[in-house]
């Protein structure tokens, strides 16, 4: 009897691609089960035998093990200044906007006040 080994809702296209290939690697007999049209159900990949969801369980700790690692290692941290030395203008946009829209939401009682 099929058992679900993970749920993909959520899972970067990356980080499936991966899980598939290490199962593939493994020898395991695994299927995948595509989202829905509209996100009402996730994508997720069942193993085919019960047999194997164990050593499939165990490729699949290892994995995310290993994922996890690269993606914490690749990730880089940026500082405010940093950001805003890179991306002046967009900045500028965002906090112009923000101004914008507080000033709209303060209009009425300018207003009032007038």
């Amino acid at each position: 009897m099929p058992r679900r080994l993970a749920s993909l809702r959520g899972v970067p296209p990356e980080e499936a691609a991966g899980l598939r290939n290490a199962l593939a690697a493994a020898g395991v007999d695994f299927y995948e089960i595509p989202p829905t049209a509209f996100g009402i159900s996730a994508g997720s990949i069942w193993i085919r035998h019960e047999s194997d969801f164990e050593r499939a369980r165990n490729v699949f700790d290892i994995f995310q093990e290993t994922f996890t690692a690269s993606a914490r290692a690749n990730h880089r941290t940026e500082s405010l200044a940093a950001y805003i030395r890179r991306y002046p203008f967009r900045v500028a946009g965002y906090t112009a906007a923000a101004i914008g829209v507080v000033f709209v939401m303060f209009w009425p009682v300018i207003q009032l006040w007038g």
